[in-house]
């Protein structure tokens, strides 16, 4: 910002005074307001903090220039042309400032660029005849690829457009003294333009009121005036601004919409010279040529009409206006030609002309039937066959269609070369391509269409046969192909949005996901309102485990107003991996419910007409997502009944899978094992179905059939652990069994195939030091606990099991220090064995108090555990305390609901080791009260027979037979 414009727009002359700043800041900031003026706000801060600034900057110029090395003073003398207009706009000046000895000095040169770039990024106003010659310097253009490295792509596009030439306003046109802000003004004027490109007038008086403060004048300005008030058709305006224009029409641009303003106040004859004009410096004027053809119309000129229009759609083929007028001109031709067939029947050439408007104008079935009415010898020629071929293909009858072009190929490979040739040649291969690729025949299509990209000439239409092309190739997946030919169109037009759209896909085919990201993001940045490259981009993530960033995509979409069924899915399947709560899976189940919800009354309510083959209805797929999601929140039976109905969808086998896995989940051992066993018939090398029944024949005691499963599961991957391990436990289980050696050491050797897997597991190291406690090799067993401990020093079972195996070995001290290290590392409530095995060594020992110690530090944690309770008994009495043992059993009866004939019988117990036999019968009575079932009564009759009173314990003991006999 300059000098002059920062004081003038705070109100006041130059000041270092803080306070006059602030308070001129103030000022205007109450009259400024950021909802009505956003850029004046934006200048006003940038003046207030450029000010403050240059207030507080102790260094002189001549300071600053001393700190500077030659190519920052050469940088100032650029700012110094560039910030005068009359300078700037004079290309001896650029000349002779790219004369300097840092622009010809090797050691500099690169340097020089850099910062002269650097500078332009923020100064970038400048003649074309400037740009030109800063890119002989310093080869802009040459160079691209590496100044990419360090400057914005839309930066570099930028300058090599005004290098070519594309500059859109000529500064020349100026009217400008030295002070004004040149840059502020282009940047309004481009944004009122902008506005009405953009046909978004709401701001549009505020940006003009804006400018025309400004004592700056360039004709653009009054256009995008006109272009308004012919918008809103203000003929007054227009004929005044018109007038004020007429000195500029050299200029093309102003010429232009001159012309259209002509036009719009019925000055046709003047609007039609200035086109004819721009047609002759510029043959493929768009706008001239199509106005022309309006103008025709007008006069009546119909059969001109037709021909510029069909001229131009050769150029703009896909162009909506030009249809239009086509259309237009034709209908009074139509009118004009079935006059003339009527009164001259015969005339070939009229029929012709009039086949070819009924075509043009949409009319196929009248075409058809003038086209039938030829004589035979003119359905041989090209001109027949070209339009019987168009005609049928616009009636979607592709077969017929392709009949017509192949015979007009043939006819034409043998014919002459003529003026048309060529074109024909491109566009009778292009339509047996589009033929096949509608019929579904890619690889068929791909020849064809590769011969009409090497004969196309003109860019736009040739762009639009590759991307046909890439896509047949997709089709017919050859994938590095389809990029190939996607990577040429972007190389010529990188915003050609179907070529990212056909490159996503077949990156997605190769399973390259880094290339189907990069194209989603190139794709939504050129087009956000297409689902599929959000869909890719979903799939991708979810793929590689990045959920969140499937989630964000899905979220990109809706906030582009894109819904989908498959979206839905994915979001839902997203949702149910990351849940961490039950309410988060929950979240995702409802998602997923909704879903099947929409999809199937869709399905109900469409009929066989209306079905969108492209949208997603796999009603199967959402059932077993659910069904996931159940399982994942405890509801198994939900679950089921979700996998069941997604079967009877679509009998799917990963379906079946899961339902066995629920079956399992519910412990309905029988039914998964039904399913698993067919599974493993069709999936033989599919080692988790074989785990999952291996597990089922374990739950039904079919050891024999787990072991043989698991092995199975080892041929398939020998490094699979669950399999190492469960073979290890059934051997060690056959060994405590029948007390074959065999057995042990067999299950000792997978215990060591796992332990070289997991060299570095605390848990198998622990897993495989129980192995050998159970053979009795207790020093392996310890060595394995100090393995597990120096994989994991802060786990607690390394040390507790190696109490475990010291306690085994009567090394009671050693056990009590493995098991009060395990307490150290503890956390509260994390597990009842350190304490509890450390109390029965302290029991053993005859340390009664350490040992209820113990046990009241677990009832801390887990007040309900009644066996602790019994423990707190039994200690209590050995150590002589009857009446608190027996306490103990009464308080499980009231606050644990503890069995009281189970609680008596245990007082009973107490009292009779007391010698307290009085009391010990008063709570055998109350057992029996209690609950007189056969047990309880064979209980009080043997206690009554341990203290001699055997007529008692007769009674109660035929009692008991009696209740055994019944």
């Amino acid at each position: 910002m300059k000098k002059g414009t920062i004081w003038q727009i705070l109100g006041i002359t130059e000041t270092k005074n803080h306070d006059l700043i602030k308070e001129a800041y103030r000022k205007q900031l109450v009259l400024t307001n950021p909802e009505d003026d956003a850029q004046g706000f934006i200048n006003l801060r940038n003046a207030y903090e450029e000010a403050m600034r240059l207030s507080t900057d102790p260094e002189s110029d001549e300071e600053k220039r001393k700190d500077k090395n030659d190519i920052d003073l050469w940088i100032d003398n650029v700012d110094d042309i560039y910030q005068n207009i009359n300078k700037r706009l004079s290309i001896r000046f650029w000349k002779e400032l790219l004369e300097a000895d840092v622009c010809k000095g090797l050691d500099t040169w690169l340097e020089a660029r850099e910062k002269f770039l650097a500078y332009l990024m923020n100064h970038y106003y400048l003649p074309p005849d400037a740009w030109i010659l800063f890119d002989r310097e310093f080869d802009i253009v040459k160079d691209k690829e590496n100044l990419l490295q360090s400057f914005p792509e839309d930066f570099i596009e930028y300058a090599i457009r005004q290098i070519q030439n594309y500059s859109l306003m000529d500064l020349n046109l100026l009217s400008v003294s030295e002070n004004d802000d040149v840059d502020d003004y282009i940047r309004t004027y481009y944004s009122i333009k902008r506005m009405m490109d953009e046909n978004n007038t709401e701001n549009l008086h505020d940006e003009l009121n804006k400018i025309d403060m400004q004592h700056i004048y360039h004709p653009y300005v009054d256009v995008e005036k006109l272009r308004y008030f012919v918008s809103i058709n203000n003929e007054e305006k227009i004929k005044n601004l018109i007038h004020k224009l007429s000195s500029y029409l050299e200029d093309d641009y102003i010429a232009f919409y001159v012309s259209k303003a002509h036009w719009a106040v019925n000055n046709h004859d003047e609007a039609a010279a200035i086109w004819e004009e721009l047609c002759g410096k510029f043959p493929t004027h768009y706008g001239a040529l199509l106005g022309l053809i309006e103008y025709c119309i007008y006069k009546g000129q119909y059969k001109e009409a037709n021909e510029r229009a069909v001229n131009l759609s050769r150029i703009y083929s896909r162009d909506e206006e030009v249809h239009n007028l086509l259309v237009k001109a034709n209908e009074h031709l139509i009118k004009e030609y079935e006059e003339e067939c009527k009164t001259e029947p015969g005339n070939l050439k009229v029929m012709e002309e009039l086949a070819w408007c009924y075509y043009q104008n949409s009319y196929p079935d009248k075409c058809l039937q003038l086209l039938d009415g030829f004589p035979q010898e003119a359905k041989q020629e090209l001109w027949y066959f070209k339009l019987y071929g168009y005609v049928h293909f616009r009636k979607g009858e592709f077969k017929k269609a392709l009949e017509c072009f192949y015979k007009w190929l043939e006819l034409l490979n043998n014919s002459p070369e003529a003026e048309e040739h060529r074109r024909n040649l491109c566009i009778c291969n292009h339509m047996i391509g589009l033929c096949c690729i509608n019929e579904e025949d890619y690889e068929s299509a791909i020849p064809y269409l590769n011969e009409a990209v090497s004969i196309e000439e003109n860019p736009a239409e040739k762009l639009h046969i590759m991307e046909r092309l890439s896509f047949a190739y997709l089709k017919s997946e050859r994938n590095e192909d389809c990029i190939d030919v996607c990577d040429e169109i972007i190389k010529q037009s990188k915003d050609y949005y179907p070529s990212y759209i056909n490159r996503q896909e077949a990156y997605f085919n190769m399973q390259n996901g880094q290339g189907v990201i990069d194209d989603y993001h190139s794709a939504v940045e050129i087009y956000a309102g297409y689902i599929k490259p959000y869909l890719l981009a979903v799939k991708v993530y979810y793929f590689y485990g990045q959920h969140d960033d499937s989630i964000g995509v899905i979220t990109k979409a809706k906030e582009a107003n894109l819904n989908s069924n498959e979206l839905e899915l994915f979001l839902g399947k997203n949702l149910r991996i990351l849940a961490q709560t039950k309410e988060e899976s929950e979240a995702a189940l409802k998602v997923l419910k909704d879903l099947h919800e929409n999809v199937y009354n869709g399905i109900k309510s469409l009929d066989d007409n209306d079905n969108n083959e492209d949208e997603y209805n796999d009603l199967g797929e959402i059932l077993y997502e659910i069904a996931r999601t159940y399982a994942d929140i405890g509801q198994f039976e939900e679950g089921l009944e979700a996998i069941k109905e997604a079967i009877e969808v679509n009998p799917r086998d990963n379906y079946y899978t899961t339902k066995a896995y629920l079956y399992m989940d519910l412990e309905l051992w029988v039914h998964a094992t039904e399913i698993l066993e067919k599974q493993v018939d069709k999936f033989p090398d599919f080692e988790y179905i074989h785990v999952c029944l291996a597990r089922c024949y374990e739950k039904k005691d079919r050891e024999q059939d787990a072991l043989r499963l698991y092995k199975k599961v080892l041929d398939i991957n020998p490094e699979n652990i669950e399999a190492l391990e469960k073979i290890g436990d059934i051997y060690l289980n056959l060994y405590k069994r029948e007390e074959n050696t065999n057995h042990y050491k067999t299950a000792i050797s997978y215990g060591e195939r796992l332990l070289e897997l997991k060299k570095d597991s605390c848990y198998y190291y622990i897993h495989i030091g129980i192995m050998y406690e159970r053979g009795y090799e207790f020093e392996k067993a310890l060595q394995c606990c100090q393995k597990a401990s120096e994989c994991d020093p802060e786990d607690i079972w390394p040390h507790n099991n190696a109490g475990y195996v010291y306690k085994i070995m009567k090394r009671y001290d050693d056990a009590i220090r493995e098991y009060q290290k395990a307490i150290e590392l503890m956390k509260p409530g994390q597990a009842i064995q350190p304490h509890s095995n450390l109390a029965t060594c302290y029991e053993i020992l005859g340390r009664y108090d350490e040992a209820l110690d113990c046990c009241h530090e677990i009832l801390k944690h887990w007040p309900d555990r009644q066996s602790i309770h019994e423990d707190v008994a039994s200690l209590l009495t050995k150590m002589r305390k009857y009446k608190e043992a027996a306490d103990v059993y009464l308080d499980m009866i009231k606050k644990y609901n503890y069995p009281r004939e189970e609680a008596y019988y245990s007082i009973m117990e107490i009292y009779a080791e007391a010698g307290d036999f009085g009391n010990a019968s008063k709570y055998a009575g109350k057992a029996v009260k209690s609950n007189n079932t056969e047990v309880v009564l064979r209980r009080v009759g043997r206690y009554y027979f341990s203290i001699g009173k055997y007529l008692k314990a007769e009674n109660f003991l035929m009692a008991a037979l009696k209740k055994i006999k019944s």
